[in-house]
């Protein structure tokens, strides 16, 4: 017997001595691959991931007049989702509605104290509303 074809006799030897991992190999057979388990189809995006993804690829477009429409409609869904909140709140700032976007962002931060993005925002806008002569109001209480 030639050597070439004492390998994928070997081969089968090996993989079938591993038959809890590859019984679904199937050596020397032909035809699709079997697997033990169902396959899940992929789980749909909750609702609110489905506006948040259409207003982030706006906002990545400087389009924020835009994107504010689609934040505020993923929050109508979910009113503590931080990262909504939070890319609203940017679309209001790069508007120019900072009166408006600091209380989101402080309420981000409320939710989550550690969402440095949320931290950097806030600083900027308040930095530009002192440029502005302008003093930020108290977030008010929800």
């Amino acid at each position: 017997m030639k050597r070439d074809s004492l390998f994928p006799i070997a081969a089968c030897l090996v993989i079938s001595a591993f038959s809890a991992v590859f019984s679904s190999v199937g050596c020397g057979k032909r035809g699709p691959v079997q697997t033990t388990a169902a396959v899940s189809p992929p789980a749909a995006p909750a609702p609110e991931r489905v506006y948040f993804d259409q207003g982030f690829a706006l906002t990545q477009q400087e389009r924020h007049a835009d994107a504010e429409p689609l934040y505020r409609k993923a929050l109508e869904i979910n009113a503590n989702e931080v990262n909504s909140l939070n890319n609203l709140a940017w679309s209001l700032a790069k508007q120019g509605k900072f009166e408006e976007a600091v209380p989101l962002f402080e309420k981000v931060l409320q939710i989550d104290p550690n969402y440095q993005l949320a931290k950097n925002n806030l600083g900027w806008v308040k930095g530009e509303l002192q440029k502005q002569g302008e003093a930020p109001r108290p977030a008010k209480k929800p």
